[in-house]
C-alpha cells in the first residue's frame, strides 16, 4: 500500500521522527530552523476512514527543506486484518530533491529505501541492492505540486519500494477544495503514466487532497489540521 497516495505499488505518505528538530549543514553544524509546519490528513478507503499521515516540513537557514511523513493504515477484511506503516524523509535544496530515506511496513513485508538525487541521475538503494536510476524529480509523497515548467513528462519515485515511474502531469482548472470546515482554491494536477493520481495544492504549492485507485479501492486523503512553529534555533 501506498501512502499518500496509498497503494501497494506505490508509497504516498511517510511516518519519520517527528522529534528530531535538527537539520545537518554542509559544514556538520547544525543549521537554525527558519519555519516549521505541521500537515495533519486523515486516509480514506471507499469513503471510510482508514488511517491517518502527517507531514512535518522544516525549512533551515543553510537553503534546505526537510520533509518529515508518517502515515499508517488499517483495513479489516473480516478474515484477518491488514495494516501499513511507512516512515520517511526528505531533503530538498532550491525546489529539488536531493536524498530521501523511508521504511515501510506493508501487510508484515519490510522495506528500506535510500536515494541521492545528482544532477544528471539518481542513485538508489532498495533492500540493499543499489543501482543507477534517472533523475528523480519527486517520489510518490507528493507533499509539493509538480513542477510542470520543466517538462510535462518526469520521473517519479515510488517511495517505499524505490522503482521509478514515467509520468505526465497535466495541470487542469483550479478547485476549491475543503479544509478545516473551510474551502480554499486549490492547484489540481493529474499524474497519468506509470501511475496515476489526482492531487489539489493550495497557494503555498503543498499538499492538501489526493485521490488515487489502490488494488481497485477508491483512496483518498484529506487536509484535516495546519500547525506552524516560530523560528528559532533546532535543537534535539
Amino acid at each position: 500500500m501506498r501512502v499518500l497516495s496509498v497503494t501497494r505499488s506505490s508509497a504516498a505518505g511517510s511516518l519519520f521522527c517527528l522529534t528530531c528538530l535538527f537539520v545537518q549543514a554542509a559544514d556538520g553544524q547544525t543549521a537554525p530552523v527558519v519555519t516549521e509546519e505541521l500537515r495533519e490528513f486523515e486516509i480514506l478507503v471507499k469513503d471510510k476512514p482508514a488511517g491517518k499521515s502527517t507531514i512535518r516540513i522544516t525549512e533551515t537557514a543553510d537553503g534546505a527543506t526537510r520533509v518529515d511523513t508518517e502515515a499508517s493504515v488499517k483495513l479489516d477484511y473480516f478474515v484477518y486484518v491488514y495494516r501499513y506503516e511507512f516512515h520517511g524523509r526528505e531533503t530538498w535544496r532550491e525546489g529539488r530533491l536531493v536524498s530521501t530515506e523511508n521504511r515501510a511496513t506493508d501487510d508484515g513485508k519490510n522495506f528500506l529505501v535510500r536515494a541521492r538525487v545528482g544532477v544528471r541521475g539518481s542513485t538508489i538503494e532498495a533492500n540493499d541492492k543499489a543501482r543507477t536510476a534517472p533523475l528523480i524529480d519527486m517520489t510518490t509523497n507528493y507533499w509539493r505540486a509538480p513542477d510542470v515548467s520543466r517538462r510535462s513528462k518526469q520521473s517519479f519515485m515510488n517511495a517505499d519500494r524505490g522503482t521509478v515511474h514515467s509520468v505526465e502531469i497535466e495541470s487542469l482548472p483550479a478547485e476549491q477544495v475543503m479544509v478545516d470546515r473551510r474551502r480554499i482554491d486549490c492547484a489540481h494536477f493529474r499524474v497519468s503514466g506509470d501511475i496515476e493520481a489526482d492531487l489539489w495544492f493550495d497557494d503555498q504549492d503543498r499538499i492538501v487532497g489526493q485521490k488515487t485507485i489502490e488494488d481497485g479501492y477508491p483512496t483518498e486523503l484529506r487536509l484535516v489540521r495546519i500547525s506552524r512553529g516560530a523560528a528559532r534555533t533546532a535543537t534535539r
